[in-house]
């Protein structure tokens, strides 16, 4: 693939804390979980409103699941399988064994969000039957069994990552798929491709902005087995994008369409290794069609959305769409050519149906392609305001409720989006 065929993301030094997870968060144990067992508590996802009816309160609903990568010990240097992990490494950080790390404490591990907390089966074969993986102990390993070469457990430090939706059948083959980890044996963090629900196609195929799932990560870095249960606060990748008409004009208008159109990113991988996110989407991997923002015919008498006249310079009447109709969108980086959210920047329009003081017996059409302004990032909330002033529309993009869907945590770890 040729380099020009790849857009990169690279948000240099940018915290985020929103892709890391809280520490210790002490909810019940479940009753059929021993003394020892490693338990989740109930993720959280910082954002600044809604991008989906089933994320309330910035929480994942019940009956939710995300999957899990866990690692503690590295390999011996030169050795590969779990017969060969060094319990010498235990208290070695992160990106110091990283390379040589497998995910042996869970390998694609589902974990399910239930009420007060959540709970999983542990599905490898490695675990002595046990429904609950358990953190090391002196002379016990993994599986809770004896293992008098694991000593010194109170210094060992562990790293988890997760993704949501783990279900990738609930949206049509949409979502991630891991493509790094072929076992628990492989070294190293997981590697994903996220892939949008939508192939071919043309510009007159009309696309279901609900069949898109919230793709998120989440990390948590070098932690104690004493720190108590795991709680993830995950991060959003996409860019989320809604639609708002305001009317400065001394005119009645009536607008009868809106729809963004064109040639969009299909796919993002994105690799965890080291402490930076690394983002990329092939340009050559699109879907092409047609979002619908507003269509007159679900309105009474198809009239459309009817915006009065304003009474003085200093006002206006709005309409927006409803947080659950944000679109959700690969953004891409823009490359030398600016291209954001497809390969091609004059490929993408804003399109709107309106008419003015004539009760709408006149459509009138505008389009707009993306002002190169407007450089959309991964885990942000945008609006297009399409302005109606004087007899004309302009169109800008402003951020929603500063920017990100997530508030930051002091204590959180440091990952950087590059």
């Amino acid at each position: 693939m040729k380099i020009t065929d790849i857009l990169r993301v690279t948000l240099p030094a940018l915290t985020v804390a929103l892709l890391t997870g809280l520490s210790s968060c002490q909810q019940q144990r479940p009753s059929s979980a021993p003394e020892g067992a490693i338990i989740f508590g109930s993720p959280s996802v910082y954002i600044s409103g809604n991008t989906r009816s089933t994320l309330i309160s910035g929480e994942l609903g019940d009956g939710a699941s995300f999957g899990v990568f866990g690692y503690c010990l590295s390999n011996r240097i030169g050795t590969t399988g779990l017969d060969n992990l060094d319990p010498n490494s235990g208290a070695t950080s992160w990106s110091g064994k990283e390379s040589m790390c497998p995910p042996s404490v869970f390998f694609n591990q589902k974990v399910t969000v239930r009420a007060g907390g959540c709970d999983y089966t542990y599905s490898g074969s490695d675990n002595d039957g046990n429904q609950y993986r358990s953190w090391y102990r002196d002379g016990r390993g993994l599986d809770g069994n004896v293992n008098k070469n694991i000593h010194e457990t109170d210094r060992f430090r562990y790293s988890f990552f997760a993704y949501y939706p783990y279900d990738n059948d609930t949206y049509d083959a949409a979502g991630f798929d891991v493509i790094n980890l072929d076992s628990p044996d492989d070294f190293g963090a997981p590697s994903f491709r996220y892939t949008m629900p939508f192939s071919d196609g043309d510009v007159s195929t009309e696309l279901d902005h609900m069949k898109t799932p919230d793709a998120m990560l989440a990390v948590l870095y070098n932690r104690y087995s004493s720190e108590g249960n795991l709680q993830f606060t995950f991060s959003h990748l996409l860019t989320a994008l809604g639609v708002e008409v305001n009317n400065f004009s001394d005119h009645r208008l009536t607008i009868h369409s809106i729809t963004l159109s064109g040639t969009f990113y299909r796919t993002m991988y994105v690799d965890l290794s080291g402490q930076n996110v690394r983002f990329t989407s092939p340009g050559t991997d699109v879907y092409k069609g047609h979002y619908v923002f507003l269509d007159q015919s679900d309105y009474p008498d198809a009239e459309g959305i009817v915006l009065e006249p304003v009474e003085d310079e200093f006002s206006a009447t709005s309409w927006n769409i409803g947080p659950e109709d944000y679109l959700l969108l690969i953004s891409g980086d823009g490359g030398s050519g600016g291209n954001y959210l497809g390969p091609n920047p004059d490929d993408l329009h804003m399109n709107i149906s309106y008419s003015f003081d004539d009760g709408g017996e006149n459509p009138r059409d505008a389009s707009f392609t993306r002002p190169t302004s407007f450089t959309p990032s991964p885990g942000t909330r945008y609006t297009a305001q399409l302005n109606f002033v004087g007899d004309e529309f302009v169109l800008l993009f402003a951020v929603d409720n500063n920017g990100e869907w997530w508030l930051g945590n002091e204590n959180d770890d440091d990952v950087i989006f590059e």
